[in-house]
């Protein structure tokens, strides 16, 4: 194992503490059998990696609600965890995994969820968005192709806030993902601080769109 992966996960304990480390356990247990009941297929991660598990989802959290947003869409969204502990008025969470949608709907209600993509974001019944969510998903995406889904979003919905996450340079695997910096995609982004994710694997970054400029 990569000395940045045994780093990282003495990192998590000592952020979750022995109740948070029984919280993380019972939490896998218990998506664990409701995954098996209602027989649905999903990726292991999403049960091993839920909520109590990872540091970063809380950091995530915080950072939306300092924000202070009305709507919030998070694309990528998996089980609903982080999105449902969002303080907003509208909620949205979209993921291309029927699955975990059908998923978030029962561990994670507090928010609407929809199958589907970025390019979902421009059927949405409004026409604002305070902050737009996507975390541990981009670095699957091209430049380019993500660079086309942010101008056609931010051309249609009055965005005000962006928040995304990059690998660390440190990453093991950095080479084989994609990075992004959203102010070269479109001059209206500018980069407005950057977050540590607590467990050394990736930065958060914070993105604000000035349709003025």
């Amino acid at each position: 194992m990569d000395l940045i992966f045994i780093k990282g996960k003495i990192k998590r304990l000592m952020k979750l503490g022995p109740f948070g480390a029984f919280k993380c356990l019972y939490h896998r247990h218990k998506i664990k059998r409701l995954v098996e009941n209602i027989g649905i297929d999903i990726d292991p991660w999403h049960i091993y990696n839920n909520f109590f598990c990872r540091y970063y989802k809380r950091i995530v959290v915080n950072i939306v609600n300092s924000l202070k947003p009305e709507i919030v869409v998070e694309v990528g969204c998996g089980t609903g965890e982080i999105i449902r502990r969002v303080n907003a008025s509208t909620k949205i969470g979209i993921d291309i995994n029927s699955d975990l949608i059908k998923l978030a709907k029962i561990i994670n209600p507090e928010a609407e969820y929809i199958v589907g993509d970025f390019s979902t974001i421009l059927s949405l019944p409004f026409n604002r968005i305070d902050c737009l969510l996507t975390v541990n998903v981009i670095h699957g995406i091209s430049q380019d192709d993500l660079r086309n889904y942010i101008r056609s979003i931010i051309d249609k919905k009055k965005v005000k806030y962006i928040l995304t996450d990059n690998y660390k340079e440190s990453y093991p695997y950095e080479n084989k993902t994609y990075s992004h910096n959203l102010e070269s995609y479109d001059e209206r982004i500018t980069l407005l601080e950057i977050f540590d994710d607590g467990e050394g694997y990736r930065d958060f970054f914070l993105w604000r769109v000035d349709y003025e400029r």
